[in-house]
């Protein structure tokens, strides 16, 4: 049998007694009674004054308790278990309050020990490490390989400053592909200060180098006239080039050119069959393009059941197009349930992952209402996001909404 106090300081456990023989309080206050809790016995209710803790054990074997120094299972959790004015304890609410060494458990300790050995043993572990001896060496291949993994966090810690080093050394190695992807973190401001020129130029590097990743950086900036002075044909010519070199994603924007006659005649068969390859090799802005291929009906017979599914699948991979025109389904009703709501939250995902026509298409629910609260200073600002994402139909300023009576 174990004894507990009920104080109005705390709860106290008390040290196991034969029955019949008098126990006596340990710190108990002026306020304390004890109780016997035995095994098996139905939940007390221990009259108390409110504001009184219960310490009950905790289940979680790696929570930290009330102290951030303690941890694991054992410890005690002090909470208010309040029932107007009373409180309610059990068997299992009532644990010893002696003190707990700060330190994990043995479980989390083998969970974290097991962790650590199994990412010591794994082959990209071992791989990272023969990179990382291999660019100290001198080989910028290894270099370039390795400030992939640290951009990723694969089996490394993610480092992006160092990574930008690392890709650095790999490009004055003449490994274009570093060229091209240094110039993508100089352009975001990825572990570096953003620098658009230079990242235009490393742009160039890589693709003249072979890196068919920087022809299509490069195309894309063509193509909307950012940076550089708009010049769809160009963009066109390097997008052909990656697609021609194996990259899909320079396939999914050569299709991009076809469906709208950019740079190219318009050829919307020619985009499906562009689109078709890049999104069969799992690249979701060729998805994207089919989907928008199959809800128009253009090049393609029209299918709004699988124009939804591709948008959906590309949106599920974080893609921002995919969940605009997703969303756009939505706005619409067309091949599903109209849902201003949903479309809302579509659009609002993807504009702040930087779609423009997300962004625009969110200022529309704004002006009118629609599945949001009506906001015209809201729409103001997302359209000026939207021009500067390349909307150029979001720059011009809408007309005023009349007055009432005009």
């Amino acid at each position: 049998m174990r004894y507990l106090v009920v104080s109005a300081k705390a709860w106290t456990q008390v040290s196991p007694a034969k029955a019949g023989v008098e126990v006596t309080p340990v710190e108990a206050g002026p306020q304390s009674e004890v109780i016997p809790a035995q095994a098996g016995t139905q939940p007390e209710v221990i009259p108390a004054k409110a504001g009184i803790h219960v310490t009950r054990p905790n289940m979680d074997p790696c929570f930290r308790g009330n102290d951030p120094g303690a941890t694991g299972a054992g410890t005690t959790r002090s909470d208010p278990i309040v029932m107007g004015s009373d409180l309610v304890a059990t068997q299992r609410d009532l644990t010893p309050m002696s003190p707990m060494p700060r330190r994990l458990p043995l479980r989390c300790s083998i969970i974290a020990m097991l962790a650590a050995m199994t990412m010591a043993c794994h082959p990209e572990t071992r791989v990272a490490k023969q990179l990382t001896a291999a660019c100290e060496g001198g080989d910028a291949p290894s270099c370039s390989d390795l400030a992939s993994r640290l951009l990723e966090g694969r089996y490394v810690l993610r480092d992006e400053p160092r990574a930008a080093e690392l890709f650095t050394r790999a490009c004055d190695g003449q490994i274009a592909e570093g060229c091209a992807k240094l110039g993508d973190l100089y352009w975001e401001g990825t572990g570096v200060d953003v620098d658009s020129a230079r990242a235009l130029a490393l742009f160039r590097q890589g693709c003249d180098g072979g890196a068919m990743a920087g022809c299509v950086s490069l195309g894309i900036r063509y193509r909307g006239g950012i940076g550089v002075p708009k010049d769809p044909s160009r963009a066109s010519t390097l997008f052909r080039e990656a697609c021609d070199g194996g990259h899909m994603r320079g396939c999914a924007y050569l299709g991009m050119e076809y469906e709208t006659g950019d740079g190219v005649e318009r050829d919307p068969v020619r985009a499906a069959e562009l689109f078709r390859r890049s999104c069969d090799a799992k690249d979701s802005a060729g998805c994207v393009g089919l989907g928008r291929l199959y809800a128009a009906g253009a090049g393609i017979a029209r299918n709004d059941s699988i124009a939804h599914a591709l948008f959906d699948g590309a949106c599920r991979e974080d893609d921002s197009e995919g969940c605009y025109q997703l969303g756009q389904l939505y706005e619409a009703g067309q091949g599903v349930e109209q849902d201003f709501t949903r479309a809302a939250g579509l659009y609002r995902g993807a504009c702040n992952r930087g779609s423009g026509g997300a962004c625009a298409a969110m200022a529309g629910l704004y002006e009118r209402g629609a599945g949001v609260r009506r906001d015209t200073t809201r729409a103001v600002n997302l359209r000026e996001r939207a021009c500067k994402l390349g909307r150029s139909d979001a720059c011009a300023a809408p007309a005023a909404p009349k007055a009432e009576g005009t």
